[in-house]
């Protein structure tokens, strides 16, 4: 054998061999408790919801930046925790404290959106590309 054909057969031979690795199956996903509770699903949702809502108030910039550090720290209480009980205290604090920034005019219009349905909290635009 010449030599380029030989390189060639080795470099099909460890291309071969190293694609069995990258085939094997996943292991089985098994469902746990705090994955299959009802309200698991839809958490994501109605924390974005919420804040869908939030956005439609007409916040000054004071209240964005108030708002936004209240969120940062929720997000650190947060971290390396998966107890729902706590995730569940985390987020009814992280509203009262983001509603108590809210002036009664904001907090009746958002009490309004989250009664109305889903659809009803329009989604905001898309930011401009800069």
């Amino acid at each position: 054998m010449t030599k380029p054909t030989l390189l060639a057969l080795t470099a099909s031979l460890v291309l071969a061999s190293a694609g069995g690795a990258f085939a094997q199956a996943a292991p089985p996903v098994t469902a746990t408790p705090a994955a299959t509770a009802p309200h698991a699903a839809g958490a994501k949702h109605a924390h974005g919801r919420y804040m869908r809502a939030l956005q439609t108030l007409g916040l000054t910039d004071a209240q964005h930046a108030q708002i936004k550090d209240i969120v940062a720290k929720e997000h650190l209480a947060n971290k390396g925790t998966m107890d729902p009980a706590v995730r569940k205290s985390n987020a009814a604090a992280l509203r009262a404290q983001i509603e108590a920034v809210l002036t009664p005019d904001q907090q009746t219009r958002l009490k309004a959106a989250l009664a109305a349905p889903p659809s009803a909290i329009p989604t905001p635009a898309a930011s401009p590309a800069p």
